[in-house]
């Protein structure tokens, strides 16, 4: 899946992610078993949480193509299998999650509220 990174310099084929705890910074790796690369940094738990959410979603609306590429390591070339889509996931801005989040929490308020009248 190509993700553009948060601050928009990078464009990376990734195949998984996580989240740096300590830190909440979302992480991809491109190739296996050569690190990780940080993709995005937030303020809280709660906002790299939601990002991984829409990565997620974009990965379960998105359809893929498989295929493979051939990589040159230290022990020799390996072909590593991955799959690639049309669209590009933007890494959002920490105000673009916080928004999200406000309005997700106003919803549920709104809901909570029709529910006990």
């Amino acid at each position: 899946m190509w993700v553009r990174t948060q601050d928009k310099d990078n464009l990376i084929n990734c195949f998984s992610f996580g989240i740096v705890e300590d830190r909440y910074q979302v992480w991809a790796d491109d190739i296996p078993g050569r690190g990780f690369n940080i993709i995005a940094s937030y303020d809280t738990k709660e906002q790299a949480t939601k990002v991984m959410d829409m990565i997620q979603e974009h990965i379960e609306n998105t359809h893929f193509d498989s295929l493979s590429c051939n990589y040159l390591t230290g022990a020799g070339n390996v072909q590593v299998p991955f799959q690639t889509a049309k669209a590009v996931f933007q890494m959002p801005a920490i105000s673009e999650v916080e928004a999200m989040l406000s309005k997700e929490k106003e919803w549920t308020v709104e809901e909570i509220l029709k529910r006990e009248g």
